[in-house]
């Protein structure tokens, strides 16, 4: 009895020492903060934290850039192998769903990486990305 009551004691201590104790966690926790009034649910704590499922307005924007990339493509067999690599499926997998080679897929599939890569070059921060790197090539 006296072992089991030292051990307890002891373990009580170490987890009560100040850079764990559970009792100052809990008072600073961000967890337990009061709900704010300019919250337009007007949650805290943990409710107010991201979910596992993406805001509608992030699934829509998500939606939005998809079908513009998907736009850039010449025909629907790139738009397919696109929504097949999207999907995660394998070259072979691809390939053999298309009924072509995967030589044919891995063509297609370069030719989409440089129409997305075009379409992102449009971009400002892309051409001041092309710039930064153009001047570190440059410097070596």
């Amino acid at each position: 009895m006296k072992i089991a009551e030292r051990k307890i004691g002891e373990r009580v201590r170490h987890e009560t020492r100040d850079k764990r104790d559970v009792r100052r966690v809990a008072q600073d926790s961000v967890f337990l903060r009061l709900p704010n009034p300019q919250q337009d649910d007007g949650r805290g704590g943990v409710e107010s934290l991201a979910g596992r499922e993406p805001t509608p307005e992030f699934a829509a924007e998500v939606a939005e850039t998809c079908e513009a990339l998907l736009t850039l493509l010449p025909d629907d067999v790139y738009r397919r192998i696109a929504l097949l690599r999207l999907e995660n499926h394998t070259a072979d997998e691809i390939a053999a769903e298309l009924s072509c080679t995967r030589r044919t897929e891995q063509r297609k599939l370069l030719v989409i990486r440089r129409a997305w890569q075009d379409k992102s070059a449009t971009e400002p921060w892309t051409e001041e990305m092309s710039q930064l790197k153009a001047k570190r090539a440059l410097k070596k």
